[in-house]
This record gives structure tokens, sequence and C-alpha cells, in this order.
């Protein structure tokens, strides 16, 4: 769609839902802050939610809702945005944890599956194939270990939220994933390495430096 001041992709189709059929449309993003080929792959997932009978709109807030409430509709439950911040504040921050750990749930959230963000979780409940086709598509663009991680990260919010939102599907959708291999960092010192660096450690002429090494080990 063209506009006086931007240019929105924007995709179309029917829903049909209680028996009735009604034509929805849905912003997928604009231009320039989202490529053509995003901006096709997302449409598919819109237009492949549509077909379901889901409605990928989001909600309108109502005066009573604030920041992080789960969606007042009981029957689709909260959203993505909804469930990650009351993730946020009600168990990463009450529970102390890093601020690295944070922000990778952060970056997994808003910026790996940013599309999803005002989608009720129910969508991808009921529909596990999108966790795993998005954890394909993470795959191959960013990295294996990183499309792990942002899995891990949807599952705690899932189950998270589905503690509040009995709604939602009792099988979390990341079941589908077919996960990555992954494989243990091994950089420590062997036993059997132990006894060279030992030589070289008494070689070290300056004992400060020789001290240094002993308490770093």
């Amino acid at each position: 769609m063209i506009g006086k001041r931007r240019k929105t992709f924007t995709v179309q189709g029917d829903l049909r839902a209680s028996g009735i059929r009604r034509s929805v449309r849905v912003k997928v993003g604009d231009v320039g802050d989202v490529k053509t080929r995003e901006a096709r792959a997302k449409a598919k997932e819109l237009l492949g939610s549509i077909a379901r009978g889901f409605d990928p709109r989001p909600k309108a807030p109502t005066s009573e809702t604030k920041e992080g409430q789960a969606n007042p509709d009981s029957r689709t439950g909260p959203t993505l945005r909804a469930a990650w911040i009351r993730h946020r504040d009600s168990h990463l921050t009450r529970k102390g944890r890093s601020d690295g750990t944070i922000e990778n749930f952060r970056d997994h959230v808003e910026r790996l599956m940013m599309d999803w963000l005002d989608q009720s979780l129910s969508i991808l409940g009921n529909d596990p194939s999108l966790v795993a086709s998005r954890h394909e598509k993470i795959t191959t663009e960013n990295g294996p270990y990183i499309a792990n991680g942002c899995m891990r990260s949807l599952r705690a919010i899932y189950n998270h939220a589905r503690k509040t939102a009995r709604s939602l599907p009792a099988e979390n959708p990341v079941i589908a994933v077919d996960w990555n291999a992954e494989k243990r960092r091994d950089t420590a010192m062997s036993l059997g390495e132990l006894p060279c660096w030992l030589e070289e450690l008494l070689a070290i002429d300056n004992p400060i430096r020789r001290e240094f090494h002993l308490f770093i080990l």
C-alpha cells in the first residue's frame, strides 16, 4: 500500500470463523524497515494463520489493560509481547537473573520473533509447524546455536504464560523443533598438558609473573 508519507507491505485474506467469512488485512511492515524477501515470508505465515481461522491482527488495548497483562480474551490467551513482558518482570527479574540472560531473551523475542509479538500464543500452540519452520529459518540465517537458544526462550515464555492462561494448548509448540546438534566446549587444559605447562612456568624468571599464572590457574 502506498500512502502520502509511507509505503507499507500488507497481506489480505478471507477469514472463516463461526460460519462467517470476512476479509482481513494485516500490516507486514514498512518498506525500508523490512526487506522484500522477509515481507514475503511473513506474508505466507500470516496467510497460513488466516486460512486456519486465526485472526493475526493485534488486539486493540483497553483502558484497563496494562503493559504485560495477558490478553483479556481468555479464548485466545496472551500475545507473545504480553507473555514476554510478564515472564521478564515476574520471573527473570524477580529471581535475580543476570542482565546477560535477560538481554538474550529480549534479543530472541524482539528481533528473531519480532513479527509474532502481537499475535496470540495460541496461534503457535495450535500450529507447532510455525515454530519448527522458524527454527529452521534462524538456523540458516543466524546459525544453529542461536536458533536453539531462541527456541529455549520461547519454550520458557510459553510454559510461564500457560500457568495463568489455561486456554493455551497444553503441549508446548517447541516440541515440534528438531534441535541442532551442539558440541560441548572443551577449552580447559588436560592432565597430559600440565607437566609441560609447569616446566614453562618454572622457566619464567619474573616471580611476579610466575605467581600470577598460578593465581589464574
